[in-house]
């Protein structure tokens, strides 16, 4: 499983970069894993980590180094960005199906960003759907990956943080415009400001709860509005510099 699963990130790298070296690298990774599995489950799951993490830094290194002026008609640079709103709404749903009503956490914010910022510009250097039919999977490995990765970690983080405060009895506050996270141990009650409210409500092992409330008020930005506009705009930019294929 592992093994296909990396296989399927090597398409984050340019097709003659994969061809060449893709074969050598699968090989290696096949070799470091069955050393990793004679070792206890932290060094694997660090393993897992270290090698993945690694392919997708060493990828977007790659992909920038070959990245080249070219402008393209208009009509097939429009691929790439649609491509990037539906990964964004399918992410936008699974989160949703994942009860990720709100993000409780402001590191959510900036991880969202930039794991969507890098599938946008991967997705405007990959998608050829409309001239190079034969290209497809490249595009469909692309947003299977990211489509994966990002409401995962997203859901990791969220419950990291929420068990992080659980453990130490913490209370936790922060507010950007029109959003309002407040974070208390116990049962606190509900805010009852206009607007739309997300909670939480945790209880560990020993008894100590915490409830946690992510209020949106009525004069809210459209979030999500700019954030699969801005999705757009890295996915056509990253296509106008792309050479043909």
């Amino acid at each position: 499983m592992l093994t296909r699963l990396y296989k399927l990130f090597l398409h984050l790298y340019p097709v003659q970069c994969r061809s060449a070296f893709g074969s050598e690298m699968v090989s290696v990774f096949q070799q470091a894993r069955a050393d990793a599995r004679q070792k206890h489950m932290g060094h694997r799951i660090a393993f897992c980590v270290r090698e993945f993490s690694g392919l997708i830094g060493d990828a977007f290194q790659v992909q920038m180094q070959t990245a080249r002026s070219c402008p393209e008609p208009w009509v097939w640079s429009l691929e790439a960005p649609f491509a990037a709103l539906l990964l964004f709404g399918f992410c936008v749903w699974r989160a949703e199906e994942m009860g990720i009503w709100g993000f409780f956490f402001p590191g959510t914010y900036v991880l969202v960003a930039g794991i969507g910022g890098l599938a946008a510009w991967m997705i405007g250097r990959n998608c050829t759907f409309m001239r190079s039919w034969h290209h497809w999977k490249r595009g469909m490995a692309i947003l299977a990956v990211f489509a994966l990765i990002l409401p995962i970690v997203t859901w990791g983080v969220e419950e990291s943080w929420a068990r992080f405060l659980l453990a130490r009895q913490a209370a936790f506050t922060y507010q950007i415009p029109g959003v309002d996270v407040v974070i208390e141990q116990g049962a606190a009650p509900q805010n009852r400001q206009p607007g739309l409210t997300f909670s939480r409500y945790l209880m560990d092992a020993h008894g100590h709860t915490m409830t946690m409330f992510h209020h949106t008020g009525g004069d809210t930005p459209l979030y999500l509005f700019y954030g699969a506009m801005l999705t757009a705009m890295v996915a056509f930019w990253s296509r106008r510099t792309t050479a043909p294929r």
